[in-house]
């Protein structure tokens, strides 16, 4: 017969004492999937019989007991991280199944979710027991570049979203080639994200982020299409005024100026007022 303590008794965070609700449900889950496999299978022991024992939890993991009976608490805390590692990665294969057109639904798994399970990794590095190094450390490292890169990925997104934002608040035609490069830099990202789509990378990434990134190089793309034309950044209105002139090398075709004014990115909802010329606009 084998035997588990109830999941919580053995998940110890690195930085913090509260466990998230997503190591919550994985535990509960485990717990419930050993319910269905039969009382002569799997016992599992309850908190009140571990902390009823002569080694309280919080003492016997890697402790001096714990190493003369060859590390029995510390296997088995090493074992309830690897069961939720590997019901979290079952999550990220069906959000990835669904999104494809599966026929289960599942919920969307996060980075954070990610990150949380992550700090519950039993510290191994140190490892008293050659049987933990086996149990965790393939899965750990593993799972550890899986956060490690969408973590990565997630901060570039939102660095470049962000510097881009900042620079469309200068004078964009004074810096039309910094504006080019950050649009450039938008592009390479988008292509990362479409990359990594129907990968346990792409799965964590924020959806958020990948609209916005939509959003933005389409906004970003049309004002460097209006950049063709430096009439539309003058407030000199002789300059405007000489568009008429067929001798003006910045005359804009008016079937152009249409164009780039049928163009223009609006927000979902905005729509061009005929009136006064004005619109909302991504940028």
């Amino acid at each position: 017969m084998s035997s588990i303590v109830e999941g919580q008794e053995f998940l110890t965070p690195v930085s913090k004492n509260n466990i998230p609700r997503i190591v919550s449900e994985l535990k509960d889950e485990i717990l419930r999937d050993f319910d269905t496999i039969g009382k002569k299978d799997v016992q599992v022991i309850s908190k009140k019989d571990v902390l009823e024992s002569k080694f309280p939890m919080g003492v016997t993991i890697g402790s001096d007991e714990d190493r003369r009976m060859e590390a029995p608490l510390f296997i088995c805390q090493c074992l309830v991280w690897r069961l939720i590692c590997d019901r979290f990665m079952s999550r990220i294969e069906q959000y990835l199944a669904t999104k494809n057109g599966g026929s289960s639904s599942s919920k969307k798994p996060t980075l954070k979710d990610a990150k949380a399970i992550l700090s519950f990794c039993p510290v191994t590095v140190d490892s008293f027991f050659p049987l933990s190094d086996i149990i965790v450390l393939k899965v750990k490292k593993s799972f550890q570049q899986m956060v490690e890169d969408a973590e990565a990925l997630q901060a570039r997104a939102s660095q470049t979203l962000g510097d881009c934002t900042n620079l469309l608040q200068t004078n964009c035609f004074l810096r039309k080639d910094d504006i080019c490069r950050s649009l450039q830099l938008l592009k390479n990202i988008q292509v990362d994200f479409v990359r990594h789509e129907n990968s346990t990378i792409g799965a964590l990434l924020n959806i958020d982020t990948k609209v916005g990134l939509s959003r933005k190089v389409t906004s970003v793309e049309w004002l460097v299409k209006c950049f063709s034309y430096p009439a539309l950044f003058t407030e000199n209105t002789a300059v405007i005024s000489s568009l008429d002139s067929e001798q003006d090398p910045n005359k804009i075709p008016f079937c152009q100026l249409e164009k780039l004014r049928d163009s223009i990115p609006v927000k979902p909802g905005v729509q061009w007022n005929e009136t006064c010329g004005v619109v909302d606009t991504e940028i």
